[in-house]
């Protein structure tokens, strides 16, 4: 769509149509933490595939990169060799997806750092910041985590320290 074409952020998501059938496009940055939930077979999984196919059509892995998690590994594995891939595996292992997530959280702390430490407020700014462009700095590409079957992963015996994981994220 014309929408989603002209949007400028790399992480633009094409989710679908209104009842009206209007285009229905978002920017993930807008939302940073995205809980797409609903019955059986209501489309949650094809939703999912929406948001990352999305994500590859805009941006290049050194703008965007995913850790994807589909601990019934059937959803995800069409993406394995993907560039854009952080973790070169789909992780499927509860152990695997705790470890993820705790990088995940300490990358998170790590960016903060340098964010202050250049008064950037955010990626973009960062990004166009002198220190990136004299090399100082390497640029920050976004990082997105996507879980398919969340349910699975805490049915687990971690179910405790991976709910810390996630939600010391959140």
């Amino acid at each position: 769509s014309k929408e989603f074409q002209t949007a400028s952020s790399p992480v633009t998501l094409a989710i679908g149509k209104d009842i009206a059938g209007n285009n229905i496009i978002c920017n993930l940055e807008k939302m940073p933490h995205l809980l797409i939930a609903g019955a059986t077979n209501s489309g949650k999984s094809a939703c999912l595939n929406s948001i990352i196919t999305s994500i590859l059509y805009k941006a290049s892995p050194d703008e965007v990169r995913m850790i994807l998690i589909d601990p019934k590994e059937v959803e995800f594995r069409i993406y394995q060799d993907m560039p854009h891939l952080l973790i070169k595996d789909i992780i499927s292992e509860t152990d695997q997806a705790i470890r993820a997530f705790k990088w995940a959280k300490n990358e998170m702390d790590r960016r903060y750092k340098l964010l202050s430490r250049y008064y950037a407020r955010n990626i973009l700014e960062f990004n166009s910041n002198a220190c990136v462009k004299d090399g100082i700095e390497e640029k920050m590409p976004r990082i997105v985590i996507i879980v398919d079957e969340l349910c699975e992963l805490m049915m687990s015996a971690n179910r405790k320290d991976l709910e810390d994981k996630i939600m010391s994220m959140a």
